[in-house]
This record gives C-alpha cells, sequence and structure tokens, in this order.
C-alpha cells in the first residue's frame, strides 16, 4: 500500500472518528514515516474521551464499529506500559480499514500535550488533520537534521522499542538518555510550519 492510498484511506475514516471525539490527535509513527517517504505500519489516533464513563466509551466503540462497518478489538496495553505516556492511557483498541491498522488510543488528557511524552524525538511529530500533511515539532527536526535519534529514560538496549527502531533507522545514531529527567507536567511541543516544512523537505531531496 503506497503512502498516498494509505492518506486516502485515513481520509475516508478521519470524519467517523472525528464524531467519535472532539479531541483528536494523530501522532507518531504514521506521521513521521509519511514525512520520510516511507509507508506507515499503523495509524495510533489518539482520543481524549476522559469525560466519559466506562459504559459511554463502549457505545461510542459500538457506534464507530458499525458505522465503519469492521470489527473493533480491545488490545493489550504492554507495548505502553512504562513509559511516561502511559499514565495518560486508560484503554487501547485497534481495526483495520482497507488493510491499513489503526490503533485507537483512549487517553484521559489533552491529547496535545501527549507527543512530548513519546520515547523517542523522532517519534514527535503530529499530523495536520485538514491537510494530511505531517506536522513535526523541533524535537523532531533536531532528529532528522542531526541524523540522531534520543530516547526518554526508561528506554533501556534491551527494550523492544530500541531494538526495533535501530533496526528501522540504521543511517541514524542512537543514543540512550544517562540521567533521569523529571517534569512538572507535560506541555504541548512547538511546532513548525507547514511553510517551513516545505523547505526542509527540499532541502532534503537537494542533499
Amino acid at each position: 500500500m503506497s503512502v498516498q492510498t494509505q492518506q486516502e484511506t485515513l481520509m475516508s475514516v478521519l470524519p467517523i472518528l472525528r464524531l467519535f471525539a472532539d479531541d483528536i490527535l494523530i501522532s507518531g509513527g504514521c506521521p513521521r514515516d509519511w514525512y520520510l517517504g516511507k509507508e506507515c505500519t499503523d495509524v495510533d489516533v489518539w482520543v481524549n474521551v476522559g469525560h466519559l464513563s466506562q459504559s459511554a466509551l463502549t457505545q461510542r466503540i459500538e457506534f464507530l464499529s458499525y458505522t465503519l462497518g469492521v470489527d473493533i478489538n480491545s488490545k493489550d496495553l504492554n507495548d505502553y506500559r512504562g513509559t511516561d505516556s502511559s499514565s495518560y492511557i486508560y484503554s487501547l483498541y485497534t481495526f483495520e480499514i482497507e488493510g491499513l491498522k489503526f490503533d485507537l488510543v483512549c487517553t484521559n488528557d489533552i491529547t496535545s500535550r501527549i507527543p512530548p511524552n513519546f520515547c523517542s524525538n523522532i517519534s514527535m511529530i503530529s499530523l495536520d488533520l485538514d491537510n494530511i500533511i505531517p506536522l513535526p515539532s523541533s524535537d523532531f527536526m533536531r532528529a532528522v537534521n542531526s541524523k540522531s535519534i534520543t530516547y526518554k529514560k526508561y528506554v533501556t538496549e534491551d527494550s523492544k522499542y530500541y531494538k526495533k527502531m535501530k533496526e528501522k533507522f540504521p543511517e541514524f545514531t542512537h543514543q540512550l538518555s544517562k540521567q533521569t529527567r523529571k517534569s512538572k507536567g507535560a506541555t504541548a511541543t512547538a511546532y513548525v510550519g507547514i511553510d517551513e516544512i516545505q523547505r526542509i523537505q527540499n532541502e532534503l531531496r537537494v542533499r
């Protein structure tokens, strides 16, 4: 499946996802891979449903399943355990549309606060949902320009995530954190404007 086909599939699903939740964010691997010109493995859709009861959330999942015409299954949260993001997540669901896998990540916080807590700077990128254009953070651009991926304190050499990233990005150097960092709370990451994105992409093509 090409990047264009994946984007077209997302565009067909997005209006229904927006009915599911008002606060929605697509961030991480999908926009990262698209920005780099690669097909994504899946689409992580973060939705803020902290104001809903469990029964109300279940009803919305059933509505989403019926509207999309697909089965939606719950997914093990273990992949997110031990990360700064895990405290924001209380349920995870998965479904597939035309060969494209979606992970519906239900969070109890404002979605814009999530990306700064991702495991690595190369994943701190979101998607402009109106134009389906990757919207990288300054941390992401530093990773791309320096060809260096840095990781949060909880990522180790033995972690599944670290091994996956080293295999996926062999052209990058990989730097594990050597000190523990404590924050008083996640804040929204500063994102680069679309004009600046296009300028940087043009420079990368010239290289």
